[in-house]
């Protein structure tokens, strides 16, 4: 639904059947609501009259009063009795319409059955009881075609009176003056039926309309709340992981480096504290390079190409990166598959699999094998990395690719880890249109398979 909708407001016709659709259920709805009121007034307005009846018609009183009981009064109170049922809900709206047009009708045969010295056959009945009872019945709650019809029905009943009254049998001709008050009063009153219908009925597509869109901009006033509470919550996970994470480093950084400006020492043990800052200085790298890649990843500022990229050329690129780092822990690493081409950004390719080779490396046993297999898959490709570590386990599961991530498993070598690199994986993979698993069961190694389209 859209503001489109608005203009479409003022044509009573949605161009879309499912708002249209929408629309009508609703109408059915708040119809059900004000239709048991809006009855009890027509039955209000009849019964009033009736009062008046013994006055307007001294001598046909009777018969006027009967037709006002059966004719008008009864199928109201029918009416109204049925409102208040809710299994003949969907019957209301047929003896709505036609139950009002006979009442029209009814109101005007009291006309055709009063005598002309009789004060309700002239001006008081005529050009009064028959409009405002009429008034009564066209206001009844619906829409533009269906006021316009009924009323046209009921204005047309006066002109057969009219014309009754001429037979032989029912009484002189109505005065020239009734007829040209009471018609003239009954087209007014068609053409403001006509009028109010469609400006009744073009407020209420313009109102429910209005009402979805704020039903929508609300959703997403909810929406947005819930994801600066979200970010909120990460800032403040962030600030107290960043402060854990880099208070041990700093502290490394800062004490050896005031030793080796207040002392002297010997080359190699300067040597050594110097690969220490080193180390460290490393891990606060690390740590706030990673918090930048993930900011500006999740933020879209990140400009990925689309372009073919040889998929297992990358895969053995990064397998020879991470030779050394493996070798630290007689981890041997092996590249099986074939050439694929895939579309995406070479770097980011390149950074979601070391990402995932550096952790397949990290997490594993001492002495154990690595395994990276490149092969294409229908419309994508795949890189399946498969260590022989202890696996995730279930509960590990659930937040494997959150950030900050700190799972039950520690890498083997004293490596450091910022909890953000599968993260970065999963971000920069969804962005180019692919996604990332883990496929293996718990206890048995970790195998992950990243799925980039062709």
């Amino acid at each position: 639904m859209s503001e489109r909708d608005l203009d479409d407001a003022w044509k009573l016709r949605f161009r879309d059947p499912l708002v249209e659709a929408a629309f009508r259920e609703e109408q059915r709805t708040s119809s059900a609501r004000i239709l048991r009121p809006s009855v009890f007034v027509a039955l209000a307005t009849i019964l009033a009259f009736g009062v008046l009846d013994p006055i307007a018609f001294p001598e046909t009183w009777r018969s006027i009063l009967v037709i006002r009981l059966l004719a008008l009064a009864l199928p109201v109170a029918l009416l109204a009795f049925l409102a208040t049922l809710p299994r003949f809900a969907r019957w209301t709206r047929p003896l709505l319409e036609v139950g009002s047009v006979g009442a029209g009708w009814a109101v005007a045969a009291m006309i055709a059955v009063g005598q002309p010295q009789e004060p309700g056959t002239t001006v008081y009945f005529a050009a009064l009881s028959f409009p405002l009872a009429s008034a009564a019945i066209g206001l009844l709650p619906s829409g533009f075609a269906a006021s316009v019809v009924r009323a046209g029905l009921i204005v047309l009943a006066f002109p057969a009176v009219a014309l009754v009254r001429k037979l032989p049998g029912w009484g002189p001709p109505l005065p020239a003056d009734v007829v040209v008050v009471s018609l003239g009063t009954l087209l007014l009153l068609w053409f403001f039926f006509s009028i109010a219908g469609y400006f009744r009925e073009a407020w209420q597509r313009r109102t429910f309309v209005t009402m979805r869109l704020l039903e929508t901009a609300s959703e997403k006033v909810r929406s947005v709340a819930a994801d600066l509470k979200r970010l909120n919550e990460e800032k403040s996970t962030f600030l107290g992981i960043a402060a854990h994470d880099l208070r041990n480093p700093l502290g490394v950084i800062l004490g050896y480096a005031e030793m080796l400006r207040d002392e002297e020492f010997p080359r190699k043990e300067a040597a050594d504290m110097a690969a220490k800052i080193v180390v460290s200085a490393e891990r606060v790298r690390d740590l706030v390079a990673g918090l930048l890649e993930v900011s500006a990843a999740e933020a879209g500022r990140v400009a990925l190409e689309r372009r073919p990229c040889d998929l297992f050329g990358i895969a053995r690129r990064v397998v020879e990166s991470q030779l050394e780092p493996a070798a630290r822990k007689e981890i041997g690493i092996r590249l099986d598959g074939s050439p694929v081409v895939v579309t995406g950004d070479p770097g980011a390719i390149q950074q979601v699999v070391e990402n995932v080779v550096s952790n397949a490396v990290k997490f594993s046993p001492w002495r154990s094998t690595v395994v990276v297999s490149v092969h294409a898959d229908g419309g994508a490709g795949l890189v399946d990395v498969e260590d022989e570590g202890p696996g995730v386990s279930e509960a590990d599961r659930a937040r494997l690719f959150a950030k900050f991530a700190r799972l039950s498993a520690r890498p083997t070598g004293g490596e450091s880890s910022t909890g953000l690199g599968l993260s970065i994986v999963k971000t920069l993979t969804e962005a180019m249109g692919g996604e990332v698993s883990l496929e293996s069961p718990p206890g048995r190694g970790a195998r992950f398979r990243v799925r980039i389209p062709v």
